[in-house]
């Protein structure tokens, strides 16, 4: 009951917009997803005919070669199980299950957290979580951003009280911390390197911080079977496609965007025949228009033929050189300011995708049929979701709980209770601040200052402070009364 109660809670948002939230990007994991069915089926049914990775319209070789430029960034260990979910639920069946995992992790952070907190106080602060904070948000895009923040609590959870999962809740958190490994790339990077800094930080702070070098290495293990898994998903699909998989140009068109790359081409262009020196006459002072914009008067990436990417993507380390030699100084403080912006702005619109192009939205209505409609029905789509409430919301329950953890660390995390409970607790701070920061590192020095980067995550720092008071209050509630 109480895993149906908080599952309902996380998918408020999406009730509210009338449809889960998706971009042109969920069409493109649902294509990924198709083709990978249509490649299984081919497996165990010999003779079919080759499965279209939009599942029925023919597909020219020419539109195979532009997917294989930028499907690498598509994880097929989200996109196969996107897909299924979505041909047996349809959108829904995406955010529920989402939802559910969510859910089912929350409350377990409660159980070994703050196992003193009463019935009461556990329901509001799931309510608080729920209403102050990006989870349900998170929960009902239909996109892997949710699981980088569920690997870090799952992280967390495995590390500082293993003790108190049991054997088979020790599993399934493995297995949650390998699926957020694997669904997207920049997921794994972030959870190794918070678990790393933990290491660190006990090792040399002098507040004891306690931690179980075991489940650590478990965590670190399941980590890179993710990554592993990924990489064989992506050779897998390189053979179906019958080309490599490639990543866009992220780092490049953010160097090139923020100025350092251009003032590297207007030298260059001279003396070398670089691909991108065909496209000067670009605006180029934007990096998600030069990668995606459809216009062959602004964009660069998008309306490009596919040897025109491919020549983009291999030459985009040569860039990257001449950038940091033509204006080392630009490039380090253009990465800084944009990680500084991802950590100080509080933002969702602009970020929920109100406009998809007409060519996605085809898409997602061949990829789940009726989507379209429902998008354009949607309050995001119309212009009614409350962003102008929300967003302030979001910034006041964010800096209202980066405040409490403040006071928490000020404070020495408190006194009383089980035995290293408070170290553990530490713990977790430090891991939970370790990943948003890298995250903020991460995403801003190489795609962008996007605010939706480090919403994905950013409901983890009310979580965290949640847990604390949680369990600060579960600790004063059991205390024996010693008054005389």
């Amino acid at each position: 009951m109480r895993l149906l109660f908080v599952t309902l809670l996380l998918l408020v948002p999406a009730i509210g917009n009338g449809v889960p939230f998706v971009s042109a990007d969920t069409a493109s994991y649902l294509r990924v997803g198709a083709g990978f069915a249509g490649a299984l089926e081919r497996l165990v049914t010999p003779g079919a005919e080759r499965a279209a990775p939009t599942a029925g319209r023919a597909v020219s070789a020419e539109e195979l070669r532009l997917g294989a430029t930028y499907l690498g960034a598509r994880s097929a260990w989200y996109a196969l199980p996107a897909w299924l979910t979505s041909r047996a639920m349809g959108i829904w069946g995406i955010a529920l299950v989402q939802a559910v995992i969510a859910a089912a992790l929350v409350l377990t952070a409660i159980r070994v957290v703050a196992p003193a907190a009463a019935p009461g106080p556990a329901a509001i602060a799931v309510l608080a979580l729920a209403s102050g904070s990006t989870l349900g948000i998170y929960a009902s895009v239909a996109m892997p951003d949710l699981f980088v923040g569920l690997g870090v609590l799952a992280a967390g959870l495995l590390i500082l009280w293993s003790d108190r999962l049991g054997a088979i809740g020790r599993f399934l958190l493995l297995v949650l911390v390998i699926a957020a490994s694997a669904v997207h790339a920049t997921h794994a990077p972030v959870i190794l390197a918070a678990v790393s800094v933990l290491a660190l930080v006990a090792s040399l702070s002098g507040s004891p911080i306690a931690w179980s070098r075991g489940p650590a290495l478990l965590v670190v293990a399941a980590c890179l079977l993710g990554v592993a898994a990924t990489a064989l998903a992506r050779e897998a699909a390189s053979r179906v496609v019958g080309e490599p998989l490639r990543n866009p140009p992220f780092l490049m068109a953010r160097v090139v965007a923020d100025g350092p790359g251009r003032a590297f081409l207007e030298q260059a262009c001279g003396t070398r025949a670089l691909a991108l020196c065909a496209f000067l006459d670009r605006p180029l002072d934007d990096s998600q228009t030069i990668l995606w914009e459809s216009d062959p008067a602004r964009g660069v990436f998008g309306p490009a033929d596919a040897d025109t990417r491919i020549r983009l993507i291999e030459e985009q380390g040569e860039v990257l050189l001449g950038a940091l030699r033509t204006d080392p100084v630009g490039v380090v403080t253009s990465a800084v300011g944009n990680v500084l912006r991802l950590l100080l702005v509080v933002r969702l619109e602009g970020e929920l995708e109100s406009f998809i192009p007409e060519r996605a939205l085809a898409a997602l209505d061949e990829l789940s049929p009726g989507l379209a409609d429902a998008w354009r029905e949607s309050a995001v789509a119309r212009g009614l979701w409350p962003f102008s409430i929300l967003d302030p919301w979001l910034a006041a329950t964010t800096l209202a709980a980066l405040l409490v953890v403040a006071w928490w660390v000020v404070k020495g995390g408190g006194h009383g209770g089980a035995p290293g409970e408070v170290e553990r607790q530490r713990g977790l701070v430090v891991l939970v601040s370790a990943a948003l920061v890298v995250n903020a590192v991460l995403c801003g020095a190489a795609s962008g200052p996007f605010p939706r980067y480090q919403m994905r995550i950013l409901w983890l720092l009310p979580a965290l402070a949640i847990l604390l008071l949680l369990a600060g209050a579960g600790r004063a509630a059991s205390r024996p009364d010693r008054r005389p």
